[in-house]
């Protein structure tokens, strides 16, 4: 199984895509990537992006983790240190396609 991890704040988000072995290993990277907020108008942009050579192949994920800045409340964030709309777990696991889409505040 393949996830995406990622630390997402008002300055820098980054991400990572693992590969996830048994519970006692390590998650193995497959490729990561760190970048100002800023570059792009919402967090969909940027999560595009950094799967799109990943579409269609064994190691598209299908787990998510986002650790956000900011309160989360159902699955959702609204950030208040970045002028991005509200980012909504549920319509990115939609979005994205991956099933198993978590946001967690960055604290946690």
């Amino acid at each position: 199984a393949y996830a995406i991890l990622s630390d997402i704040g008002g300055t820098n988000v980054r991400l990572q895509l693992v590969q996830l072995g048994k519970a006692i290993d390590k998650p193995v990277p497959l490729k990561q990537q760190f970048r100002v907020t800023n570059e792009y108008p919402s967090i969909e942009g940027f999560l595009q992006d950094f799967l799109w050579e990943y579409k269609d192949t064994p190691y598209y994920p299908n787990h998510a983790v986002f650790a956000v800045a900011g309160p989360i409340v159902r699955n959702t964030c609204i950030m208040g240190n970045t002028t991005w709309p509200k980012i909504d777990g549920n319509e990115l696991s939609k979005l994205l396609n991956i099933p198993n889409l978590r946001l967690i505040n960055d604290f946690e």
